[in-house]
């Protein structure tokens, strides 16, 4: 039998109280407590089976596995008539969506001015929503209604002349989309650098990015100003990039229903604010940063994918505003929330994510100087390294065990995973990683000698001083500061302090 994995996938992403209704769901459309499909569900998340094998072993002393693919299929239907109703309330897009076929269900009847009066009240809805696309199937379902109950000529192309309109603002979206899409590669993307500045110079010219008023919809002026703070960060024009994301978020508070509709936009959104911060270095505005970090963890929803990023952005957020501020003690207590949100949202974090939180943790737990445990979570990090596409931070990741070796002075582990660092070391890594190799490796010999330790620690802070604002090397010591791990070494005092301190001056 073919292993076809959207059922077990499914069943998997469901939440408790998704699994809750879905039961009562099955209840009140069959009462046949022996149905099959429901002691296939029970099966299936409780002895967390994963495949067809799996599946046939556990049925095999009962008649299921006789006509098993097509009892797949209805449930695996059934569970999304069932989240379908869950999410009914909460969903503009479902209830257009439920008001569209309930027009069909009209017209089919014959009920002609019910239809009319219930196509008149789901434009009002698809309106508010922004919601262009049915708005143009509704406009073709009134064409239609119009024809056969013999509308005036007039009336009719008026229709007409409306749904022209409504392409006119689709493809205008469309544009708007692409164009936000293409800025987020330009930033994100892996492009060849000597085709960066020509893509830029074609985006950021782009006739749509001239004035506001070219987006003619809520979503289009999302996406400007989603671009114009792609264009200031692509320029490290960090006026640019603040205020066209301050812009938005206002421009989302103010409308309140997209929130309600579109919470993942609005949370990423959130989280690009404070991220821009942190990429400056504005030590200021913690407090600013702070309130916003708290506007998402103030949302709420029954969706696991968007309780998964509220956990997601939140925890990212205050780790990062922490590490700014070297609040490294106050948020080691939040290290279990982490955990368990790592754990409560598994399949719903993606690698590069889970990555941010290991490396994220670990420095917290470096500036408590606590290494024991930071090298934990660095090493169990890294075991996603061939999943995960952050080479920096995989880079930086590596550097920081050796780092934690040093400080355990477990001599032995730090040379081999010394030697098999530099063995599987790109080419085209960054020198201050090279520089910083060079240092660990220098180390055992040095740390015998108070005085050669010293020179030794002197030329690794020059070196790296020097090429530390260089654009590759800066985003290596953004991520974790080796520099003052160094002072805090020459100085014989904790990181912690000594990066706290930094920060202060900084203030």
């Amino acid at each position: 039998m073919q292993n076809n994995r959207k059922l077990y996938d499914l069943v998997a992403s469901l939440s408790k109280s998704e699994k809750i209704y879905l039961k009562k769901f099955a209840f009140l459309h069959d009462r046949n407590k022996e149905n099959v499909y429901l002691v296939l569900f029970d099966l299936l998340q409780k002895k967390n089976i994963n495949t067809d094998a799996e599946l046939l072993k556990a049925l095999r002393k009962t008649t299921i596995s006789q006509n098993l693919p097509s009892i797949k299929h209805y449930l695996y239907k059934h569970i999304l008539r069932s989240l379908r109703n869950y999410y009914h309330g909460e969903s503009a897009n479902m209830e257009v969506k439920s008001m569209l076929e309930d027009i069909h269900v009209l017209l089919l009847k014959g009920l002609y001015s019910q239809c009319r009066s219930l196509i008149a009240s789901t434009k009002k809805v698809a309106l508010k929503y922004d919601m262009h696309i049915d708005y143009l199937n509704l406009l073709r379902i009134e064409t239609k209604l119009l024809v056969m109950t013999n509308a005036e000529r007039e009336k009719v192309n008026k229709v007409y002349d409306e749904q022209r309109e409504v392409t006119k603002i689709i493809n205008n979206s469309i544009d708007y989309n692409q164009l936000s899409n293409e800025t987020w590669h330009l930033i994100f993307g892996k492009i060849d650098p000597s085709d960066r500045q020509k893509l830029a110079r074609e985006l950021f010219s782009h006739p749509l990015l001239n004035d506001i008023k070219n987006a003619k919809t809520f979503y289009d002026r999302s996406s400007f100003y989603f671009s114009m703070s792609r264009k200031g960060a692509f320029g490290r024009d960090e006026k640019v990039t603040e205020n066209s994301l301050k812009d938005n978020v206002a421009m989302w508070e103010s409308h309140p229903h997209f929130i309600r509709e579109n919470m993942n936009d609005y949370i990423v959104l959130l989280h690009d604010l404070t991220f821009t911060h942190y990429q400056y270095h504005d030590h200021k505005k913690n407090k600013f940063i702070q309130d916003t970090i708290n506007k998402i963890k103030g949302l709420s929803s029954s969706s696991p994918h968007i309780q998964s990023k509220i956990f997601q952005f939140a925890y990212m957020g205050q780790q990062n505003l922490s590490i700014n501020m070297g609040f490294f003690e106050e948020e080691r207590k939040n290290i279990p929330e982490v955990e368990r949100g790592l754990k409560d949202y598994d399949s719903l974090i993606s690698y590069n994510i889970r990555l941010v939180f290991h490396i994220n943790t670990a420095h917290i737990l470096i500036g408590c100087g606590d290494y024991r445990s930071a090298s934990t979570w660095l090493r169990k990090g890294l075991e996603m390294e061939s999943k995960a596409t952050l080479s920096d931070i995989i880079m930086v990741m590596k550097v920081m065990v050796l780092i934690c070796y040093i400080e355990l002075e477990n001599f032995e582990l730090l040379e081999f995973s010394l030697r098999s660092v530099k063995r599987k070391l790109d080419k085209s890594a960054p020198q201050s990683i090279n520089i910083l190799l060079e240092y660990i490796k220098s180390y055992s010999s040095a740390n015998s000698d108070k005085r050669r330790m010293e020179q030794l620690l002197n030329s690794t802070i020059q070196k790296l001083l020097k090429i530390c604002n260089e654009p590759n090397e800066k985003q290596i010591m953004d991520t974790f500061d080796f520099i003052s791990y160094l002072e805090s070494k020459r100085r014989g005092r904790p990181f912690g302090q000594v990066f706290k301190e930094k920060v202060q001056k900084m203030l």
